[in-house]
């Protein structure tokens, strides 16, 4: 038994929200039914941009901690590993970061929408406010990040700068005529 089968799409899902809403404002004639996504053009980070963003913290602080454990026995040792991890990382953190970019998340969609929410529902506000704060979050984990970047070779700089510019490329086409 499946659940999609019982439910069925997004539109017979909301004619149950509708249902529902119905007849607990029967009960509870203060109860509000919030307004549609279509309506509000209400956006939701995705779980995936959530968990990709966990993922590269921690293999950041992974490569902190190398840098971290380096001496006069493993430099070589470390340094290759280093070298080895840190591109890949760099590459990953770069693709996050246009991702985040190009999506339609903007905090100051989020404020007006915030505001209206506001005047309309305290839930509303709510979830806008947790929204704002998880999209913040992001920001700065991506902006920790960014922070290793200034411990790596001038060499690989360059090369991770090339990178991210072959990223860009890829994602937003090439503009250059």
């Amino acid at each position: 038994m499946s659940a999609k089968k019982i439910i069925g799409d997004r539109q017979k899902l909301c004619q149950w929200q509708d249902l529902y809403h119905n007849f607990m404002a029967k009960e509870f004639p203060d109860l509000e039914r919030g307004r549609a996504a279509k309506e509000t053009g209400r956006q939701h980070i995705p779980t995936w941009m959530i968990k990709r963003s966990s993922t590269l913290e921690k293999e950041g602080q992974e490569i902190a901690d190398l840098f971290g454990s380096i001496n006069r026995f493993n430099a070589p040792k470390v340094k290759e590993e280093i070298e080895t991890k840190l591109p890949e990382w760099f590459k990953k953190t770069q693709v996050l970061s246009a991702q985040i970019a190009s999506s339609k998340i903007g905090i100051a969609h989020w404020q007006r929408e915030a505001a209206e929410a506001k005047r309309t529902s305290r839930e509303a506000w709510t979830q806008m406010a947790e929204m704002r704060d998880k999209y913040t979050e992001l920001l700065a984990q991506l902006d920790h990040l960014r922070r290793y970047e200034k411990h790596m070779p001038e060499e690989m700089r360059k090369e991770l700068a090339s990178a991210r510019r072959e990223t860009m490329r890829m994602i937003y086409g090439d503009f250059e005529r």
